[in-house]
């Protein structure tokens, strides 16, 4: 029997202003994605649930909730592509981790939103001011030299107090070396396959991002991974134009081996990443 999204009808979630300070939410906008996300934060617990799942008694933590892409279009009446594409979104990492994972457990698909307890709990309603920077995956706690002291003014306006932060240590010439190498095997392959090159950040956001992403895995890898990810025939990369800001969360599906594109200019892409 086919499980359907149950939501229920009590209680009420908290949803923080500094949202439309997220670099993500004009997308949401744009996409027609709010209701998606909205929904997603009236599915998830509200404490832990025990829930009945192919004939095994399983605990679905408070933030969580259990069911599957096509049960959420089916709730909303929307298409599929639109759950897709907005979990797709609220998937990336900018920095502070995403706002919501999902994995496969008991035949199922387990939405957990990260730092639910952060903005959900009762304690929450004390907590100071969100910086600018704010994102829903992120929460001012987590970011100790930024937020060194926070006070309220007598009036009720909140205010943060920040201290100087500390210089960024440079990553190794190494790791700078390999994430240039990360990239340009993503410009190369970009531009045969649209005949025009992509923007990228090489000092900046695309950098950061290849740089903590060959600190975890081989560097080589990496490079072959970034290599493939223009031709991965993906309609919320092609939405979006295949930025490399999306390329981490996809990585995985790369790796899956799904169906890519030939490029342009109709040559073969081999394993390690070359033409």
């Amino acid at each position: 029997m086919r499980r359907r999204l149950q939501i229920r009808g009590v209680g009420y979630i908290k949803l923080w202003r500094a949202l439309l300070d997220s670099p993500i939410w004009p997308e949401l906008v744009k996409g027609d994605r709010v209701g998606v996300f909205v929904t997603l934060l009236l599915a998830a617990n509200w404490k832990d649930q025990q829930e009945f799942v192919n004939g095994k008694v399983i605990t679905v933590p408070r933030g969580s909730f259990l069911s599957s892409q096509r049960e959420i279009a089916e709730y909303l009446n929307v298409p599929r592509q639109r759950i897709r594409s907005t979990i797709d979104l609220l998937e990336i990492d900018p920095g502070n981790g995403p706002f919501l994972t999902q994995k496969s457990t008991h035949g199922q698909t387990l939405f957990t939103i990260c730092n639910y307890e952060l903005y959900q709990s009762d304690e929450s309603e004390a907590r100071p001011g969100l910086h600018p920077d704010f994102h829903p995956g992120s929460h001012p706690a987590s970011n100790p030299t930024l937020y060194n002291k926070i006070k309220e003014d007598k009036e009720g306006n909140q205010k943060s107090k920040t201290t100087p932060s500390k210089a960024k240590k440079k990553p190794p010439k190494k790791e700078n070396k390999q994430a240039i190498e990360v990239l340009q095997a993503y410009h190369s392959s970009y531009q045969r396959r649209f005949g025009k090159k992509p923007y990228i950040d090489w000092k900046g956001k695309d950098r950061a991002i290849a740089v903590k992403l060959i600190e975890n895995e081989d560097a080589e890898e990496i490079k072959a991974l970034a290599a493939k990810y223009p031709l991965l025939d993906d309609d919320f990369c092609a939405e979006q134009g295949h930025p490399f800001a999306l390329f981490p969360s996809k990585i995985n599906k790369i790796r899956a081996g799904v169906v890519f594109r030939r490029n342009t200019i109709g040559s073969t892409l081999r394993d390690d990443g070359t033409y």
